[in-house]
């Protein structure tokens, strides 16, 4: 009986343990990446349009996750502080992002999971589609399952976006 007690135990606490690891992690990205043939894959942060070809040149992370959109795979894309440093914003108190249809989001510079968000323009090696997802969605790593599970808001998920801009 103590056995089967322990056991049980045990079993629980994996449970508990595996509920409570709800982040997707990301990692180096070193794979080649199809180009678009388009400048609709091109992004304004602070007023400066930025190329596809631009961003790509730097650090390139990979993530998989299954959305509460319906997207699932693996994600590519470039973090998004390091975006905003390589274009003059090193430091910050908010950032807001436009999407192409006028849906805006802001977060502030002590969002919980920043460090890993991602400015993700790949899903399964193919290109975020235009109209859809793409050119970029802001996608964040660290609350994927949570969000997908309804337990954490996706309200600052933005895809389709055109702008980046510092507030303050």
């Amino acid at each position: 009986m103590l056995r089967q007690v322990t056991l049980l135990l045990m079993a629980v606490g994996v449970l508990v343990i595996s509920s409570v690891v709800q982040a997707a992690d990301i990692s180096s990205y070193k794979q080649a990446i199809n180009y678009p043939d388009t400048t609709a894959y091109s992004v304004s942060i602070n007023g400066q349009k930025v190329t596809f070809s631009e961003l790509v040149q730097l650090p390139l992370y990979a993530t998989t996750f299954a959305s509460k959109w319906g997207e699932s795979g693996t994600f590519v894309g470039v973090r998004v502080l390091d975006v905003l440093k390589k274009y003059g914003v090193d430091e910050f108190k908010l950032i807001y992002l436009v999407a192409g249809d006028g849906y805006k989001v802001s977060f502030s510079s002590r969002q919980e999971g920043l460090d890993e968000a991602l400015l993700a323009f790949q899903l399964n090696d193919e290109l975020l589609p235009l109209g859809t997802k793409g050119p970029y969605w802001l996608i964040w790593p660290s609350s994927a399952e949570q969000v997908a599970a309804q337990k954490a808001s996706g309200s600052l998920w933005i895809w389709g976006i055109a702008e980046i801009h510092k507030a303050r």
